[in-house]
């Protein structure tokens, strides 16, 4: 399994975490976790308001999927199954 860590921009952001969460999908695992730094998660509550077109809120969800802040990310966003299934043994890619 790759998990697949992104920097995105304001206009692809919403299309990295889609596309992470369609591959876990698509290997037979549940996207459990959106993780993100605070500059992604500020890009990811923009987005989300710009789609859903509304005034910018905090976000704790998206999809259904729980998203977390790590404060020792800035602009970096992923998507993660669940612990159980990364200790089976994932590869990691930077784009």
């Amino acid at each position: 399994m790759v998990i697949v860590s992104y920097t995105p921009t304001a206009d692809n952001i919403l299309d990295c975490v889609e596309d992470a969460i369609r591959s876990l999908t698509e290997s037979g695992l549940s996207p459990s976790y959106i993780i993100c730094g605070m500059g992604s998660y500020n890009l990811l509550c923009d987005a989300i308001a710009a789609r859903l077109k509304h005034g910018r809120k905090n976000v704790e969800s998206f999809n259904h999927i729980p998203v977390l802040i790590d404060p020792f990310r800035t602009n970096e966003i992923c998507v993660v199954p669940s612990p159980h299934d990364i200790l089976g043994g994932v590869e990691t890619v930077r784009v």
